[in-house]
């Protein structure tokens, strides 16, 4: 048990027309599988059970591991919602986009992922649709007025509680 094997080496033989394969890591290529795969595995079965059930159909990691496409047929409304609220809270903290799609959807054909020019040259580059939620409020040109109906919320009372009256004397 305490040992390490040894091995001897007496020859190393070599075909005359040796075909090299290297693993590539970038988007869309072998290296990206390897992530996407598992990564979508683990999001499936995350997100199968909420709610007691999901009618799911698929799960596709999008390219670049940072979007999620879920294939489902929705039973009530709300329920997509809930699903892509599981997507963004599984085990995987790569996904920043979710969304969710009939059953009737090519996931795997995104065409807004175009590529005018194939991955690995030095003119690669990929043209695609985004998304983007503005969370802010009005800006300040918009005046004082505006910007309030947006304050936060505060409980009653929140200007007269201490921390100091909760503390251990």
């Amino acid at each position: 048990m305490g040992k390490n094997p040894v091995v001897e080496i007496d020859c190393i033989t070599r075909r005359r027309d040796a075909i090299y394969k290297a693993i590539q890591n970038g988007s869309e290529v072998e290296g990206c599988v390897f992530h996407k795969v598992p990564f979508g595995v683990a999001v499936y079965n995350h997100i199968k059970n909420i709610g007691g059930y999901v009618q799911l159909h698929n799960v596709l990691v999008l390219p670049g591991l940072f979007g999620v496409v879920v294939q489902m047929t929705p039973r009530f409304y709300g329920e997509a919602k809930q699903v892509l609220m599981g997507v963004l809270s599984s085990p995987i903290l790569h996904p920043k986009i979710a969304i969710a799609v009939d059953e009737d959807v090519n996931i795997f054909n995104y065409p807004t992922g175009f590529e005018p020019v194939p991955p690995g040259g030095p003119y690669w580059h990929r043209v695609g649709g985004k998304v983007i939620i503005d969370a802010t409020k009005p800006p300040l040109c918009a005046g004082v007025e505006s910007r309030r109906s947006y304050e936060r919320l505060k409980p009653m009372g929140w200007q007269s509680v201490r921390l100091e009256d909760f503390l251990p004397k």
